[in-house]
């Protein structure tokens, strides 16, 4: 049966993505309290879980959330085989890092280093568990192989993506290092009170004596993955902000590291109860502070902007019928098909005619267009709501012709 568009799917998909990012939580708490300690543990999770930026994106119908939370149980299962080489663990990690790649290849970026690390590892130390890390990391790879190979045979189902990499040449220039360090990072996910904790978590050459240097090659492997992400498709992250969601376990683990550090710093130090509680409420302030300014930058993303448009559109439903193909005249964007519950055209891509000998029967523009004003001269059937056109194509005299 053909998928159509009702509330049941939107509660459906916003559920399933949000309980897969509480499920990553889960896997990120236990992975990072064998990795470090307990309190690391809990200051990395808060933040995944309560960033303005994670609690909007993780609500999303996207494939993001869920594989973060895909790539944090397979890193999981990856320290699991570490510790034990058994047959559990090793289909555990064979397993989710598949899930985890072909629920999205960018996965690579957070899983794969961690892996790689601890192979090159075993292999300096004569260990033989880099067999099971090798033969679990080409294996849980082949179902993408065998996916890519597969939808290649439909070239016309592949979106252009080339242009995700450096369109424009942007990468490490300038707009590079402002758009993803300071708009992004800084200010839109850690409100700009956040960022001064990402470089703590590497200035304290104490922490290194507490914490394992299993942890720190943990900590290195997200950080290198979610570099490389953003150096490699740089024009995708700087285009889209949905795309910054890949380096949230590498910035929570950092800044919850960096948390630790300083309260580490600050209480083991033989300072006064007073100094103390003050600096305990500078830290609360920035925390607060931290969520506060990133939710000042999120709040705008809950408005409804097209409200008009919207409700223009529900009035004009009942007037097409379910099979027909409609072209919305709106940028690209296809909230305008997804209201309509038809398919289409997000976009004008060819002539009206072509389109409409390519099975399109009706257009629509938000609001009048050079395009719309050409059509309702040689077109019968028009309807203006809202400032909105729809107007019936098979009414079209030159259509006709």
């Amino acid at each position: 049966m053909p998928i159509t568009f009702h509330y049941p799917f939107e509660v459906a998909g916003r559920l399933s993505s949000t309980l897969m990012w509480l499920i990553g939580g889960v896997f990120l708490f236990y992975l990072l309290k064998n990795l470090s300690n307990q309190i690391i543990a809990l200051l990395a999770t808060f933040f995944y879980l309560y960033l303005p930026y994670t609690i909007y994106y993780s609500r999303t119908i996207l494939p993001g959330p869920t594989t973060v939370s895909l790539s944090l149980i397979s890193l999981y299962y990856w320290w699991c085989l570490r510790k034990k080489a058994s047959l559990r663990y090793f289909l555990a990690s064979l397993f989710f890092t598949a899930l985890a790649v072909l629920s999205k290849p960018y996965a690579v970026f957070i899983i794969g280093l961690f892996p790689l690390l601890l192979t090159i590892k075993f292999i300096r130390q004569k260990n033989t568990k880099y067999y099971w890390f090798i033969l679990s990391g080409v294996l849980s790879l082949l179902p993408f192989v065998w996916w890519r190979w597969w939808i290649g045979h439909f070239p016309q189902g592949i979106p252009a993506n080339k242009w995700l990499l450096n369109a424009g040449g942007v990468r490490l220039k300038p707009v590079w290092w402002r758009w993803l360090f300071y708009e992004r990072i800084s200010k839109l996910i850690l409100g700009g009170w956040g960022s001064g904790f990402l470089l703590t978590a590497f200035l304290s050459p104490s922490i290194r004596k507490k914490l394992s240097s299993s942890f720190f090659l943990f900590l290195n492997s997200l950080g290198g993955g979610a570099l490389l992400y953003l150096i490699i498709f740089a024009r995708g992250n700087i285009q889209h902000d949905y795309y910054q969601i890949m380096i949230i376990p590498a910035l929570v683990t950092i800044l919850g590291t960096g948390f630790y550090t300083f309260l580490n710093l600050t209480f083991a130090s033989p300072t006064s109860l007073t100094t103390k509680g003050a600096i305990l409420t500078a830290v609360l302030f920035f925390t607060f502070s931290t969520l506060g300014f990133s939710w000042y930058q999120i709040r705008d993303y809950y408005n409804i902007n097209d409200l008009r448009v919207i409700k223009a559109i529900e009035q004009l439903q009942s007037t097409i019928p379910p099979q027909a193909k409609i072209i919305t005249d709106y940028q690209g964007n296809s909230l305008l098909l997804y209201h309509f519950k038809r398919h289409g055209w997000p976009v004008v891509t060819d002539s009206i005619q072509n389109l409409y000998q390519r099975g399109a029967s009706y257009y629509f523009a938000p609001f009048p267009t050079s395009t719309s004003n050409k059509l309702a001269k040689i077109c019968h059937n028009i309807k203006r709501v809202n400032k909105t056109v729809l107007i019936n194509l098979n009414t079209c005299n030159y259509v006709q012709n």
